[in-house]
């Protein structure tokens, strides 16, 4: 569940600090928490999620794209899944919902 580090469009720096966030615990800790996040709220946008988080998740993980990038690991590593695209409610455009199937 834990393996992806960085995307191959990514850029070296990008990869760099991903190499960087790894060493110091906080990647896995990251998707441990969003992943939590996801089995709290099933069937939430990544911005819900962020929403939702309490103020300690909110600074672990410092801004929203973080949750994205984490529930983008998670999907690869099979452990989230989404669904087809609705309205979002905190930003209105359409975006995918995730859910754990395993821990609904």
């Amino acid at each position: 569940m834990l393996e992806t580090l960085s995307h191959a469009n990514d850029p070296t720096s990008s990869a760099d600090a991903i190499h960087e966030h790894a060493k110091r615990g906080k990647l896995t800790g990251n998707k441990l928490l969003v992943l939590a996040l996801v089995r709290r709220h099933p069937f939430s946008t990544a911005n819900e999620l962020w929403e939702l988080a309490t103020d300690e998740e909110r600074k672990t993980l410092s801004e929203v794209q973080e949750v994205r990038r984490r529930l983008t690991d998670l999907f690869a590593a099979g452990r989230v899944h989404r669904t087809e695209p609705r309205a979002c409610r905190v930003k209105g455009n359409t975006m995918v919902t995730w859910f754990d199937r395993d821990n609904p």
